[in-house]
């Protein structure tokens, strides 16, 4: 009978195994060039997309300023018009009448007061019906409106001063060369032509002077380097007009608040793209690990399922073709029930496994005697490791009950005590601690430990361990992630302490039958 078995992973060759890390190797590759292109795209993208809203802020603020400038001109020209209207009433200086001219309308006049030759203007209006020979209120407020939002307005416009009276004109000149727009109004004016513009509470520097002043060069105040090019408004005589001049904050701080939504949509659609890849290529290297423990679980079962196969062949042979005494065919027979319960085992092992695979662990929950059934199984143990050389030990076992399935939390110790057999020290022992809502069993032993790098991954699925290419003892890395999940379907928790060279520590937590 076979005592121990070494197997040498190297020397049975897997084409299909190098094939898939190939292919793995591939799809990680296509998914990461995927994945930058989609970030370079999105970035350039965005880039142009930053480019074209600077562009637009420094369109936007020049044609803001623009339609203030015009806002300005036309908010002075009704002062003045306003103004106007007011001296066409004041009788002191200006007397209004009319008369049916020789083409049968009526004419009105302006003169002066007191009248002068040639200090008058006569003007009809086709639209005007009445024939007046005297001035009604009615048709001095029509000719007052109809003469002032016409005839003075037109002219302001050209940039023209006519002297209809003498005191007229020159109450005219004078208002002109006083007529301003205060930065108050003009930065009220241009906050608002901003925000229809789409860009509310946009702050700016603001400077208004004559145009007659000298053009000195003044450098961008703090924090406002974005110059968009001076307007000339106001009235076109005697150089009475002003020249604004606007300086914006830097583009990046504006561009950026008003591209916010954008750039977080995009910044989502980068982070979600690279979180998928991410994970695909987790997955993906994931499978590859699964795939190695799958291909050295089953050089290992091969092995293990040939041995006894091997047994109960060469013992019936051996009973078919020899003629043996009593003894020796009972030793024969007894060897050939016992490869064929090694087996059976195996075969179990196999079966339990994709069973968890597959399905959620079924339970048989009853009330168990945890005491008991720890101080039992550790007694059954007993022989195995004192044949090995090694003592366990187990004392003070806290009497508690918990509910569950007594054969798998039998088996589920028996798989922590064979652990602890194989890859032990000298010392083994068991305690348990009863709390308030739970029991635990802390099995130790003195062995090598575990590295910390392997900690985590000794509850996978068919993994083992490395020691190079060379398992001096025999196991399947089925045992501890089979022990695992019966204690999670069973509410607790299976956990490891582990120190190279100090040993190993595996604590099982059940919950207390309440």
């Amino acid at each position: 009978m076979l005592t121990s078995v070494k197997i040498r992973l190297s020397e049975v060759p897997y084409p299909y195994l190098g094939g898939m890390k190939r292919r793995i190797w591939l799809a990680t590759g296509l998914l990461l060039l995927a994945a930058l292109g989609v970030l370079a795209f999105q970035s350039y993208w965005t880039y142009q997309t930053y480019q074209e809203a600077t562009q637009r802020l420094r369109e936007d603020g020049q044609a803001a300023l623009a339609t203030t400038s015009q806002q300005a001109l036309a908010a002075q020209n009704a002062r003045l018009l306003t103004q106007y209207a007011a001296w066409l009433q004041d009788t002191t200086h200006v007397r209004l009448s009319c008369r049916v001219n020789h083409y049968g309308v009526t004419e009105f006049t302006v003169a002066g007061v007191p009248a002068r030759r040639g200090d008058q203007v006569n003007l009809y209006f086709q639209e005007f019906k009445p024939r007046l020979n005297h001035l009604t209120p009615a048709a001095k407020a029509f000719f007052i409106k109809r003469f002032v939002d016409g005839t003075i307005l037109t002219e302001l416009e050209k940039g023209f001063v006519f002297f209809h009276t003498q005191w007229l004109g020159q109450q005219l000149n004078t208002a002109l060369k006083r007529s301003r727009t205060s930065p108050t109004d003009f930065r009220q004016l241009l906050a608002g032509e901003l925000q229809r513009r789409g860009l509310p509470g946009l702050s700016f520097r603001l400077r208004l002077r004559p145009v007659a002043a000298p053009d000195s060069v003044r450098s961008a105040p703090a924090g406002y380097p974005l110059a968009l090019a001076p307007v000339r408004f106001g009235q076109r005589t005697n150089r009475v007009g002003q020249v604004a001049q606007v300086w914006l904050p830097a583009a990046p701080g504006v561009v950026l608040g008003q591209l916010q939504t954008v750039l977080l949509a995009s910044g989502a659609l980068l982070v979600l793209v690279l979180g998928c890849t991410a994970y695909a290529v987790g997955t993906m290297q994931r499978q590859k690990k699964l795939a190695a423990l799958k291909a050295d679980f089953t050089q290992n079962m091969t092995h293990e399922l040939k041995t006894p196969v091997a047994a109960i062949h060469l013992a019936a042979d051996s009973l078919r073709h020899f003629a043996l005494d009593a003894a020796t065919s009972a030793e024969y027979a007894a060897l050939i029930g016992e490869q064929a319960t090694r087996l059976g085992g195996l075969i179990d092992r196999i079966l339990q496994s994709v069973a968890l695979e597959q399905a959620a662990l079924p339970l048989r929950r009853q009330p168990v005697a945890w005491a008991e059934l720890v101080t039992g199984l550790a007694a059954q143990h007993q022989p195995q490791f004192a044949q090995a050389g090694r003592q366990l030990c187990w004392q003070n076992l806290l009497p508690a009950t918990v509910v569950g399935d007594a054969a798998h939390l039998t088996n589920t110790l028996a798989t922590l005590l064979d652990n602890a057999l194989k890859y032990g020290g000298p010392q083994v022992s068991l305690r348990s601690e009863v709390g308030p809502a739970a029991v635990a069993l802390h099995l130790s032993d003195d062995g090598p430990g575990i590295a910390p790098e392997y900690q985590a991954r000794v509850f996978e699925q068919f993994f083992r361990v490395p020691t190079g290419d060379l398992h001096a003892v025999k196991g399947y890395g089925l045992g501890l992630h089979y022990a695992q999940q019966v204690a999670q379907a069973h509410g607790g928790t299976l956990t490891l302490r582990s120190q190279p060279g100090h040993g190993t520590t595996f604590t099982l937590s059940l919950p207390l039958a309440t």
